[in-house]
C-alpha cells in the first residue's frame, strides 16, 4: 500500500512540474456475471478511486481533433473482499472526440494487480488464477463543466480484469461502472498542449508482427504454447488513427485438449491446431507507440462453434522507424484467450 501511495504522489508532482492536467475520480459499479456462478459471490458494488495525470494533443492540421491521453493509477475493490479482493491497476488511455469538446470515446488498458486469486483456500475465484492481470477499459466521458481551472467529468466505462489464460482458472471479471472526477487545468500555460504534425507521423502502409503466448488448460492444467503470424495492411495513411484490415495464423496448441472437452472430432481437421482469421480494426499513433484495437473473424477455427471471432486490445512500441514490440489481449467474448508477446515489422 506505501508503494502504492508513493506511485500517487509522484504523479502527482509530476503533473504539477509540467503543468499539464491532474485530477481525482470515483467510480461505482457492479459485477457483471457472465457465468451464471459469479451470482454466487456478489455481496456489495464495486467502489473505487483513480489519480490521473492527462495531456492533450493539438495536430498541426486544424481539420483534426485533438486528442487526449491519460495516465491512471486506480483502486477498486471487486464485489466481494474474502474471495475476489481488491485491484490495483497502472493503464494509459485515448480519447476520441465524439461531440465538440464534450462528449469523447475512449479505450485504454495495463497491468493490475489483484490481492485475492485462486487457491485451495479460495477455491470459490474461479474467475482470476493469479496476482497480476491485463486491465483494458473503454467507454464514454462527458465534459460537465469547465471552467479555468476546475473541470468535471462523467464517464460510462467498461472495466475487464483477465490473466489471458497464463494460470487458470480465468473466467476473468467485468465491471461496468460510472466515474465522476474532477480535475485540474492551467489553460493560461501553452506548454501544457503538445501538438502532432500529421505530415510528419510515421505513415504505415502495413504491418507483420509474430507473437508468443502461452496458456493453461482448465482441465488437465498443462500449459500449452500458441505462435501468432499476423499481416495488415492500412487503409489510410496519413493519420494519427489509422484504419486497417488483415488476417491472422494462429498455432494454438491447446486447441486438441479443448475440443476433446467439447466432444469435437479433431481427426476431420487432421490434427492441425491452427486458427485462420480475417480481421479488422485501427490503430492510434503517440509519438512511438501504437494503440491497437482490432477485431476479427475466424475463417478456420475447430472450435468455431464456441469462438466464431475474437477481440485484441494492446500496444506496440517502436525501437526505430520500422522494428517494434508488441504486447496485447486476445480475447472470445468477455474472456480473455491469450496474451501475445510479439515483434512487429513496420513498412512503408
Amino acid at each position: 500500500m506505501k508503494k502504492i501511495l508513493t506511485f500517487l504522489f509522484l504523479l502527482t508532482q509530476l503533473a504539477l512540474y509540467s503543468q499539464q492536467s491532474i485530477g481525482l475520480s470515483g467510480s461505482y459499479g457492479f459485477l457483471f456475471p457472465h457465468y451464471k456462478k459469479m451470482y454466487n459471490f456478489i455481496e456489495h458494488h464495486p467502489a473505487g478511486f483513480s489519480l490521473y495525470y492527462e495531456n492533450i494533443y493539438k495536430p498541426f492540421d486544424t481539420t483534426q481533433s485533438n486528442k487526449r491521453y491519460r495516465i491512471e493509477a486506480y483502486y477498486t475493490s471487486l464485489s466481494n473482499n474474502e474471495v475476489l479482493g481488491n485491484a490495483y491497476s497502472i493503464l494509459s488511455d485515448v480519447y476520441f472526440r465524439i461531440y465538440k469538446e464534450k462528449i469523447y470515446f475512449f479505450l485504454g488498458s495495463g497491468i493490475s494487480y489483484l490481492t485475492k486469486h485462486h487457491s485451495e483456500d479460495n477455491y470459490r475465484n474461479f474467475a482470476i488464477g493469479s496476482h497480476f492481470n491485463v486491465y483494458v477499459n473503454f467507454g464514454f466521458d462527458f465534459k460537465l463543466y469547465q471552467k479555468n481551472p476546475l473541470q468535471i467529468n462523467l464517464q460510462l466505462r467498461w472495466n475487464h480484469f483477465s490473466n489471458g489464460a497464463i494460470k487458470m482458472p480465468n473466467a476473468g471479471l467485468n465491471i461496468p461502472s460510472i466515474h465522476l472526477s474532477f480535475g485540474y487545468y492551467n489553460n493560461n500555460n501553452k506548454s501544457k498542449t503538445s501538438h502532432i504534425d500529421s505530415n510528419k507521423l510515421l505513415q504505415s502502409k502495413y504491418h507483420i508482427f509474430g507473437a508468443y503466448s502461452t496458456k493453461q488448460n482448465v482441465v488437465n492444467n498443462v500449459n500449452y504454447s500458441l505462435y501468432t503470424i499476423g499481416f495488415e495492411y492500412y487503409l489510410t495513411h496519413y493519420n494519427a488513427v489509422q484504419w486497417l484490415i488483415g488476417t491472422d495464423f494462429i498455432w494454438d496448441n491447446s486447441l486438441p485438449a479443448y475440443v476433446k472437452t467439447k466432444s469435437y472430432d479433431l481427426d476431420k481437421y487432421k490434427a492441425i491446431p491452427l486458427k485462420l482469421s480475417l480481421k479488422g480494426g485501427w490503430d492510434v499513433h503517440i509519438d512511438k507507440m501504437d494503440l491497437i484495437f482490432q477485431v476479427g473473424v475466424y475463417l478456420r477455427n475447430v472450435a468455431f462453434k464456441y469462438q466464431p471471432f475474437y477481440t485484441r486490445f494492446g500496444m506496440r512500441y517502436f525501437f526505430s522507424k520500422n522494428l517494434g514490440a508488441q504486447l496485447s489481449l486476445r480475447s472470445h467474448y468477455a474472456k480473455a484467450d491469450a496474451i501475445e508477446w510479439g515483434i512487429v515489422w513496420r513498412g512503408k
